[in-house]
């Protein structure tokens, strides 16, 4: 193949300057923070295709392979942008000229920046989906832990912001734990479209110079391809679903915080953060804020905000490459990826910290009337009542005990009867220990013993099989894990190859 000469090179620019500020500038940079180890991967990987395919000798290659290298290590990943080249990829398509010659020119054969670009957003994204997969299950351990801890922690659960019916706390962070496992399951099942390899459809209509977009794919890890070459370049499904799970688990994980901080307040003290995640006042010598939380929150609470950014991004641009959806989408996942993986990473260690007051809770899911659903539930089955006849005469005792503020262990029989004579002008007989049996939050969680109740053995067979999933999701991510390392392992055996090959001509020819 001729190498192509002095008139492949670019001419000199002269950009605005306020369009070098606020596009290409930050976009070369960014490229340098983000994508520099991605882009020497795919260089190497598509040197090899060109081998392959004849387009390249392997002494080409050998030198372009060792000038590569040189290029890796320089100052360049760090050097400030001197606006001589419009982004970081003709920035190091020109040092590598200079280290190799115009025989670097040649690498750029069957492929353009279009399919590069989507490329490296894909491998990178792929990493950035897998740390995240990792923060979630720190945050599931933490769930687990304190969930196996409490499983006879009884407290009320809550509906409509008012006390609804006793629960324990391992009931309520399994519940919390079963969405952050559904969540990582989704986030498994978008991997075979992110991890789909464009390279190789050049502009959008692949090249005139063959290439193995398969090998292409092996060598950088990816498990397919994206086969049609316009859709490789055009296409954004890959990245929207991974934007509506973070955003979905977003608000999920914000529900989680407001639950807690509400049971940090004073006036509940259920839970006590560890001393590392609160703040003192400046002025009020009493305070002590779980500020962390709060950090937390907002953090959540800014993600559904970027996927709706990413949905306009999408509006009214046309189905091609474009910036809208390329450039400009991708920061929107950073910053989503970044705002969500801090927020797991800190609520899992505040979950980590909690200090549960278990006598606190206890003491207000017995004086919070939140037991006399199973009250009625005994008087089916123990006064012969309907449940409609039962929540009658129940619905009437608990308004007689907020009139005379009668906290329901001074509850009688003698009040219960009050209330059946009103409601079915005849009495009830309850033994006061069936009543007072009726009335333990204990009791209440105990006799819930139907599969997804509370009671402390059937959440502990549930918290067993969502620990099954927490290791299986593990697996999942270790086997990708591994396979990208291999991938990266097989791409640096052969460009070493060349480099040896290249390395023995050359002493061949001096002696």
């Amino acid at each position: 193949m001729r190498e192509q000469g002095e008139g492949a090179r670019r001419r000199e620019p002269s950009w605005d300057e306020a369009y070098v500020a606020y596009v290409l500038r930050p976009g070369y940079e960014h490229w340098q923070r983000r994508y520099w180890t991605f882009f020497f991967e795919l260089e190497r990987a598509h040197l090899v295709a060109l081998v392959r395919a004849g387009w390249l000798s392997p002494s080409q290659a050998g030198r372009i392979a060792a000038g590569l290298d040189r290029v890796e290590k320089s100052s360049l990943e760090q050097e400030p942008y001197r606006g001589d080249v419009e982004d970081l990829f003709f920035a190091i398509e020109q040092r590598l000229r200079q280290e190799v010659g115009e025989v670097a020119d040649n690498l750029h054969l069957a492929r353009s920046r279009n399919d590069i670009d989507v490329t490296l957003y894909r491998m990178d994204l792929r990493r950035s989906l897998l740390d995240l997969h990792q923060r979630m299950e720190g945050l599931a351990q933490a769930l687990l832990a304190q969930a196996r801890a409490h499983l006879h922690t009884v407290m009320p659960g809550y509906t409509h912001g008012q006390q609804a019916q006793p629960t324990t706390m391992a009931h309520y962070l399994a519940a919390v734990l079963a969405n952050v496992e559904r969540s990582r399951r989704r986030l498994e099942s978008t991997w075979p479209e992110v991890n789909a390899s464009p390279l190789g459809a050049a502009a959008f209509t692949t090249s005139g110079f063959y290439i193995d977009r398969r090998l292409l794919a092996e060598l950088l890890g990816f498990d397919g391809l994206v086969r049609n070459a316009y859709d490789a370049v055009a296409s954004t499904d890959y990245v929207m679903p991974l934007l509506a799970e973070c955003s979905t688990l977003a608000g999920t994980l914000s529900r989680f915080t407001a639950d807690l901080t509400f049971w940090a307040a004073n006036e509940v003290a259920g839970v006590r953060l560890a001393d590392a995640f609160v703040q003192v006042s400046s002025i009020m010598p009493n305070k002590r804020n779980p500020v962390v939380l709060e950090h937390i929150r907002s953090r959540l609470g800014r993600v559904p905000g970027l996927f709706q950014q990413a949905c306009a991004l999408h509006a009214n641009v046309s189905f091609a490459d474009i910036n809208d959806t390329e450039d400009n989408l991708q920061p929107v996942w950073h910053e989503a990826e970044q705002l969500l993986g801090e927020a797991t990473e800190l609520l899992a260690r505040a979950v980590s910290s909690l200090d549960v007051d278990v006598e606190v809770l206890r003491r207000r899911a017995r004086e919070g009337m939140s037991t006399v659903t199973e009250l009625a539930d005994t008087l089916v089955r123990e006064a012969g009542l309907s449940f409609r006849q039962a929540h009658g005469v129940v619905s009437r005792l608990v308004k007689l005990a907020r009139e005379r503020e009668l906290a329901p262990h001074r509850w009688s029989p003698a009040l219960l009867d009050e209330a059946a004579r009103h409601e079915l002008g005849r009495s009830v007989a309850l033994s006061p220990a069936a009543l007072e049996e009726a009335l333990d939050p204990v009791h209440f969680v105990e006799v819930r013993r139907t599969l997804g109740g509370p009671a402390p053995g059937e959440v502990a067979a549930g918290l067993d099989e969502l620990a099954e999933e927490i290791a299986a999701g593990r697996r999942w991510r270790e086997e990708r894990l591994d396979r990208l390392e291999q991938a990266s392992r097989r791409l640096a055996q052969e460009a070493t190859e060349w480099e040896r090959g290249n390395d023995s001509r050359q002493k061949m020819a001096g002696e």
